[in-house]
């Protein structure tokens, strides 16, 4: 069961604690989209005055946690004013009745948490918009679905560290506005708290004077698990997989798979056109991990073979489809895996595959060469990365090779990424990848235009 429960305070008893204009808008927003969209079985909102007291909802939340089930997977958002104690290093939430200057009348939120410890629910999410509210956790990240679902959770995402926030002058607050947003565009069948959480941070305005923070609740139970966002299944499905055959010698331990997409019919695109370029692309692959064996020594081809292939669709959405394939290989005596990139990039009505010459205006750049020592120099890199890449493709642009080959990338509204990692050395191919924002490249107006008209799919 998917329970969400939800606290909106807007107003307080006492005259020395400011009354909140959107802690109840930000609430009904919120469940507006997780009732459209995700699956939740029951929503239960806490904003009457006599049910945001102290008393009420510390007794409400341990009845509720006390008697939770394994199944049972709670996200909690709560929308109202909170403090930090510097002293005795706590985080409290001022409920309706809390007096200003009384402290026995805030609501400690290690008590809280000590709910989470002892509830048999699997997974437990807080979501805090309130002043201090960064206080409660050690920063984390990380994840994977299966594993993350497996794992018990106590997580906690808050719309500040240990500072003040905005409650908005809008109809909603500033972090409750990025909440929704990600939530609403969120295209993804299973979202785990983790993700969700790094792209609110991600989106958040930062010329805010706050910064959200994410981590797990510590001493709760917390077991490397995460919440996940599932989302209703009522959009038509637009492809299915298919696995292709790899035909590598009979004796040959192989640890993996090759898996395609294959994009049905529908409304968007000519998927036949589309399914051609996939099918040559995943045959020519095919064809390379082949070659990539057969020049293997005979006592390598009898370990291991490991082989990951993955593909992610980064865009798809009436006028764009665009979609990264990964293959990486190794096997045991191999001191540095193969990594390899392939992408195609599309647009339709009509349908064509595209290169980076269509995206980008390159009217700027006398060589490619100089327009991928642009990229890393305005990249969101490390120094230290930019660094080598530069480096090293000042080198090979000498000798003008990076300029015979079309370069590998995949975009979306906010970026472009350039894969660079096929024109490098093994041993440094883990750096290859640039992300820039496409607002700090001009582009080719058709594609400027079309970009800012449509809203992405995946």
């Amino acid at each position: 069961m998917y329970k969400f429960i939800g606290i909106a305070i807007n107003e307080y008893d006492d005259p020395l604690i400011n009354n909140l204009n959107n802690c109840l808008n930000d609430i009904e927003a919120l469940v507006q989209i997780l009732s459209q969209k995700y699956i939740f079985d029951e929503f239960e909102i806490l904003k009457e005055k006599e049910q945001t007291t102290k008393s009420f909802i510390y007794n409400r939340l341990f009845d509720i946690f006390s008697n939770a089930l394994k199944e049972d997977n709670y996200l909690i958002y709560f929308a109202g004013h909170g403090i930090y104690h510097s002293k005795l290093k706590s985080t409290y939430w001022q409920t309706s009745d809390s007096k200003n200057t009384d402290i026995i009348t805030w609501l400690n939120l290690d008590e809280i948490t000590k709910f989470f410890e002892i509830s048999e629910s699997k997974h437990i999410a807080l979501i805090s918009d309130s002043c201090f509210s960064g206080g409660i956790f050690e920063t984390n990240r990380g994840g994977g679905i299966t594993a993350l679902e497996n794992k018990i959770s106590r997580q906690a995402l808050t719309s500040g560290s240990k500072e003040k926030v905005l409650d908005g002058k809008s109809k909603n607050s500033p972090f409750n506005q990025i909440v929704v947003k990600i939530l609403s565009e969120n295209m993804d069948d299973n979202m785990s708290f983790i993700d969700f959480s790094q792209k609110v941070i991600l989106n958040f305005n930062p010329e805010l004077k706050q910064t959200p923070i994410f981590g797990s609740l510590e001493n709760t139970g917390h077991d490397g698990g995460s919440f996940t966002f599932k989302t209703l299944d009522n959009e038509p499905e637009l492809y299915k997989e298919i696995n292709l055959p790899l035909r590598l010698h009979s004796n040959v331990n192989v640890d993996g798979n090759f898996v395609l997409p294959q994009f049905l019919k529908n409304d968007l695109f000519d998927n036949e056109f589309i399914n051609s370029f996939i099918s040559q692309l995943g045959n020519s692959i095919i064809s390379d991990t082949r070659s990539s064996f057969n020049e293997l020594k005979d006592e390598e081809k009898n370990e291991v073979y490991s082989l990951d292939f993955h593909y992610h669709i980064k865009i798809i959405n009436s006028h764009f489809l665009s979609i990264l394939f990964t293959r990486n290989e190794s096997y045991t005596r191999a001191l540095h895996p193969n990594d390899y990139f392939y992408t195609l990039n599309f647009t339709y009505q009509p349908e064509r595959k595209i290169s980076v010459y269509d995206v980008i205006d390159m009217s700027e750049y006398s060589y490619q060469s100089e327009f991928i020592l642009f990229c890393i120099n305005n990249s969101d890199e490390d120094i230290d990365i930019k660094e080598e890449l530069l480096k090293h493709f000042s080198t090979t642009i000498i000798s003008n090779e990076i300029n015979r080959n079309e370069i590998d990338f995949t975009f979306n509204e906010k970026y472009l990424n350039l894969y660079l990692s096929n024109h490098m050395p093994r041993v440094s191919q883990a750096i290859g990848f640039i992300d820039i924002s496409l607002e700090k490249l001009k582009l080719n107006k058709r594609i400027s235009d079309l970009l800012t008209s449509t809203t992405n799919k995946n």
